[in-house]
This record gives C-alpha cells, sequence and structure tokens, in this order.
C-alpha cells in the first residue's frame, strides 16, 4: 500500500462528485500510519497509530522534525510534530456518529501536513 495512494483516494472521496467523510477520515488515517511506520517504529511491522504516537512520545530525543514552530518556541519540535499528529485521529473513536465532511476535510490536511 503506498502513502500516495492512500492520500489520492482520500482527496477524491473528500473533493470528488462521491464525497464520503468517513472514506476520507480513514484513508488519510492509514496515509499516516503508512508514511510513519517504517521510521517510527521500525521494529514493528504492525503498529498503529495509537503505538507509533506513544513511541514518538517515549523517546522524543531520539526523533527529528523539520516542522516550523510558530509563536511558542517553548515547543520542541517533536511536540509540535506531535501536536499535528493529533489532529489526526481514528473517527470519534468507538461512536456510531457520521462524520461530517468538515471534520473529515480537516483530518485530510493535517495528514498532507504529516506526510509531506
Amino acid at each position: 500500500m503506498e502513502v500516495d495512494d492512500k492520500l489520492a483516494e482520500a482527496w477524491h472521496v473528500a473533493y470528488g462528485r462521491a464525497e464520503d467523510a468517513k472514506q476520507c477520515w480513514k484513508a488519510s488515517v492509514v496515509a499516516v500510519e503508512v508514511a510513519l511506520q517504517p521510521v517510527v517504529s521500525p521494529k514493528n511491522p504492525g503498529a498503529g497509530f495509537g503505538a507509533m504516537r506513544k513511541d514518538i512520545k517515549a523517546a522524543p530525543q531520539k526523533r527529528e522534525c523539520d516542522l516550523p514552530v510558530w509563536g511558542d518556541e517553548k515547543l520542541s519540535l517533536v511536540e509540535a510534530f506531535r501536536n499535528v499528529l493529533s489532529r489526526v485521529t481514528y473517527e470519534h473513536g468507538g461512536d456510531d456518529r457520521i462524520a461530517e465532511m468538515r471534520e473529515a476535510h480537516a483530518v485530510l490536511m493535517a495528514a498532507v501536513l504529516v506526510v509531506e
């Protein structure tokens, strides 16, 4: 599975004729998982989003990030990255509420930022 394929799928269901908020959300999350797993959790090929976020939090000193920090110089680059990553979440946990397109768009944009 390629990261670009998942981002393209998310973009298509976000802005194409057949809008699907839930699928946009899901494809965005998978794109981030596929992009980060080899970098963040290389010894755990099955690592999901939760495991990777824990790995980043557990050893921030082992991480580097080029994400610019705006307005809060006390925030490390890795912490800034974790803040962005926290915006790419699984859809509403386990509840059955239908995803809003606006929310799905926000998750897609955060996923693009993380992947790029």
